[in-house]
């Protein structure tokens, strides 16, 4: 896909693009092209970005194309009237009754992994990360879940979905069985919800890629 087939929406203030699996959604000391780089190549100007998504996940990324929306959208995050909803296949048949998932955070940067446990780690820099979780559809092995959360911390939905014995497809990182030819991993940015700078709420939504076999399967009739 080239930039201008990735751009869902754009205005002024800011620019909402596709990310697929496998691409880094920001600029990267190393050099790899990310999604900003071919962005800001297309644009022929500096992008901010506002929600990153990991190598491994495929969805929408909201960029800031202004200092003023930037403030504004944290503003607005901070306040928790921004909502992003993923779509993520695990491993398993889900407990419908796991309807909200709470624990505590930590990043540990050493092992480049999200640990998670029920109380405060001492001695660490911890944060409180919750999210909701639906059931959408039971196949055979996997189960379709509907995932919304207000920020999000790193790899926490990876992290804290696999806590509660369900790994997302492909994220041997957290557990899974075995991981995707491509690297890839089940988990889509699928919708983001919030209020544009002096002007109403705007939803956005994209469906995940339909050339996964299993992705096509899970999303048939939903």
């Amino acid at each position: 896909m080239d930039a201008k087939t990735r751009i869902i929406a754009s205005s002024k203030k800011f620019l909402l693009a596709i990310k697929s699996s496998g691409q880094i959604s920001q600029k990267s000391e190393r050099g790899d092209e990310s999604l900003q780089n071919l962005l800001e190549a297309y644009q022929k100007k500096a992008l901010h970005i506002l929600t990153r998504l990991d190598r491994p996940v495929s969805g929408l990324v909201l960029f800031s194309k202004s200092s003023d929306f930037t403030a504004h959208y944290i503003k607005e995050q901070d306040a928790g009237r921004v909502t992003k909803t993923y779509l993520a296949l695990v491993e398993g048949v889900w407990n419908e009754k796991l309807t909200e998932l709470s624990h505590y955070h930590y990043h540990d940067k050493k092992n480049k992994k999200a640990r998670l446990t029920k109380d405060p780690m001492p001695g660490k820099t911890v944060s409180e990360v919750s999210l909701t979780c639906k059931l959408v559809k039971a196949l055979d092995r996997y189960s379709l879940l509907e995932v919304s959360l207000k920020k999000g911390r790193f790899h926490q939905i990876r992290a804290q979905l696999a806590e509660v014995g369900f790994p997302i497809k492909g994220d041997v990182k957290y557990g899974a069985r075995r991981g995707n030819k491509d690297r890839s991993i089940h988990l889509h940015a699928y919708s983001i919800q919030f209020k544009e700078l002096n002007a109403g709420m705007v939803d956005f939504e994209i469906t995940p890629p339909v050339t996964d076999s299993l992705w096509k399967a899970a999303m048939e009739g939903v």
